[in-house]
């Protein structure tokens, strides 16, 4: 009797106590709404934003969010998991980004606009004319479309000269060239970084007062003459076979890494040395004519003994080589 009643005591006692520990268990606070961080987003084909999705309420039991887009393969949705994603548009036009709450088919959207970047630069795209085969917009600019890009790619020779250009951005896409002709316009500055392919890059009669070439490790042939420039490396053009840059304001110029060069022109420039004896394989140089303002200054030059013999016979006869010493490189 006395085994029964402690059972039923025990049995008592334990009911109590789920009862009471249900009692503590909080209730599930369903998702009421859903909203995004951003609505509308303006963009460029090709370009990601991150959206975040805000669930309400904040102490709502479940915020999973699930992402699509809408139309499907307008973009790539990429789901971080944590009510954030990635949005990656792969064609013009209007993409609808849409988070569902998991609780409750709470729905949100944004609205991505998505048309292609374009070369602007309607002067250059106009000098270029019929030489590339790309589309050309109503607007006159074009369209970085995979067949656009692919077209520009394809040019292996481009011809802008005497067009009057000040400008001539959108030269980067032209891949692969291998000829740049740009001379006789106004050009300030002119990028070719990304042109690397290039062997001939004829760029005189312009203002430029800085040109980088260190990217065009291809070229044999760079003419930059009749221009401002104040400073030209060199260095990692070893293949440079002709090298023209006479007529600027060139106070040094090192030729000792260009050992294919044949052709040297560095007249009118601010120079007061030149070491051309690593340069064994040169058969015409003009290096006279240097200048310091109104005055014509003196160009030590630093010959081989070969080399003497060549200024000696030939290269010193030249029109511009006057105020030269030459002097036997050691």
């Amino acid at each position: 009797m006395k085994a029964k009643t402690v059972y039923r005591t025990i049995q008592t006692a334990v009911t109590a106590v789920i009862l009471m520990l249900s009692a503590c268990e909080p209730e599930a606070v369903p998702v009421n709404g859903v909203t995004l961080d951003r609505t509308t987003v303006n963009m460029m084909v090709g370009e990601s934003v991150t959206l975040k999705a805000v669930v309400a309420p904040a102490n709502a039991t479940v915020k999973t969010v699930h992402w699509s887009g809408v139309p499907a393969g307008a973009a790539t949705v990429k789901d971080h998991g944590d009510g954030r994603c990635t949005v990656t548009v792969e064609k013009e036009g209007s993409v609808t980004v849409l988070a569902a709450t998991a609780d409750g088919g709470k729905a949100a959207g944004c609205r991505l606009s998505a048309a292609w970047p374009r070369i602007g630069n309607t002067a250059f795209i106009k000098a270029v004319d019929t030489q590339c085969g790309w589309t050309v917009e109503p607007d006159g600019t074009v369209k970085l479309t995979p067949e656009n890009r692919a077209a520009m790619a394809a040019v292996t020779e481009l011809s802008l000269a005497e067009k009057g250009l000040t400008d001539i951005s959108g030269i980067e896409y032209f891949t692969g060239l291998t000829t740049l002709l740009c001379y006789g316009n106004q050009l300030t500055e002119l990028d070719v970084s990304a042109n690397t392919a290039l062997t001939t890059l004829d760029c005189c009669y312009n203002q430029l007062t800085d040109l980088d070439v260190s990217a065009n490790t291809a070229l044999t042939t760079l003419k930059c003459f009749s221009n401002q420039l104040t400073d030209l490396d060199v260095a990692a053009n070893t293949a440079l076979t002709t090298l023209d840059c006479c007529y600027n304001q060139l106070t040094e110029l090192d030729v000792k890494a260009n050992m294919a060069l044949v052709n040297l022109s560095c007249h009118g420039n601010q120079l007061t040395e030149l070491d051309v004896s690593a340069n064994t394989n040169l058969g015409y140089l003009m290096c006279g004519y240097q200048n310091d303002g109104p005055v014509t200054q003196n160009l030590d030059l630093f010959l081989t003994a070969a080399q003497k013999t060549a200024w000696e016979n030939n290269w010193g006869k030249g029109i511009y080589n006057d105020k030269v010493t030459v002097k036997t490189a050691e």
